[in-house]
């Protein structure tokens, strides 16, 4: 049995400044649907810490998946003179959370935030460089108006897809891992990620004939990658679909995947956990 795998999540925000953010939901309602609706699809365990400066309560999305056993919220006790707005005590936290789970269950355990670009406070990172990988409106979800049990159960009926993208991601990662040649290991694995995504959205198709294109970006710290990476090696490439399987991709045949190496502020760990950090972007409805 494929083992579970987390995701540490935080509602979207906005830095101001950077000294301090706001949450476009609001108090009562943090997470937008689309985001709740990724999050429980492509991961089977979700954790929303929270902490003693900043917290959410009463959302019914969020109190579902607590009862179901798919979402747990771990506390964490964030020192408040060192704290002077809820800016940074969110994100420590959040960071935090990561470490301690992270070092529990080596691997299983990514975070996750709901923008283009990744934050984590200096008090809690580090500087390296890091592969970036980034799928472009590839990946379907369903549209708000499907309710979390329902994903849940495409989630038990058509799991055989999700896990076989989930195995294509890990070998490509594997494979840029172990290769002197970050562009010719890529090319290597990029027919099997694009038969995976085809396979997952003609599941989805079946499911919900209305869906959302979700762009996923994932920064992956690959040891000495830096000796590995050739200058300038950011390559955007078709998926490559076949023509037999084009028709049922629709139009996420015209998705691409992009890797980029680049300098990156991530989660300070053992330099014996594996350290990922993956970070959702813009969304568009398919037509």
């Amino acid at each position: 049995m494929a083992s579970k795998r987390g995701l540490v999540i935080v509602p979207p925000f906005f830095l101001e400044g950077g000294e301090s953010m706001s949450f476009p939901g609001g108090e009562d309602r943090p997470f937008p649907r689309a985001d709740l609706r990724r999050y429980t699809l492509y991961w089977d365990r979700l954790e929303f810490p929270k902490n003693n400066v900043v917290d959410f309560f009463g959302y019914p999305e969020v109190d579902y998946l607590q009862e179901t056993g798919v979402l747990q919220r771990t506390e964490v006790i964030i020192d408040r003179q060192q704290v002077p707005n809820p800016y940074p005590a969110y994100l420590l936290a959040q960071a935090e959370a990561f470490r301690r789970l992270e070092s529990e269950q080596p691997g299983l355990w990514a975070i996750g935030q709901s923008g283009r670009d990744f934050v984590v406070p200096h008090a809690a990172a580090t500087q390296t460089r890091a592969v970036e990988l980034e799928l472009i409106e590839a990946l379907p979800i369903p549209p708000d108006n499907v309710s979390l049990p329902e994903v849940l159960e495409f989630k038990s009926l058509r799991g055989s897809e999700l896990l076989a993208l989930r195995a294509t991601l890990d070998a490509l990662y594997l494979e840029l891992a172990g290769s002197a040649d970050i562009p010719r290991a890529k090319t290597a694995a990029i027919d099997r990620v694009a038969r995976s995504i085809a396979d997952l959205n003609s599941a989805a198709k079946e499911s919900w004939p209305a869906r959302i294109k979700s762009s996923l970006k994932i920064e992956l710290n690959i040891p000495e990658i830096a000796a590995k990476a050739a200058v300038g090696c950011a390559i955007a490439l078709g998926l490559g679909v076949p023509p037999s399987v084009g028709a049922a991709v629709g139009a996420a045949s015209a998705a691409s995947l992009k890797i980029n190496v680049r300098d990156f502020f991530a989660p300070k760990l053992p330099a014996e956990l594996r350290d990922f950090a993956y970070v959702y972007h813009h969304v568009r409805e398919l037509r």
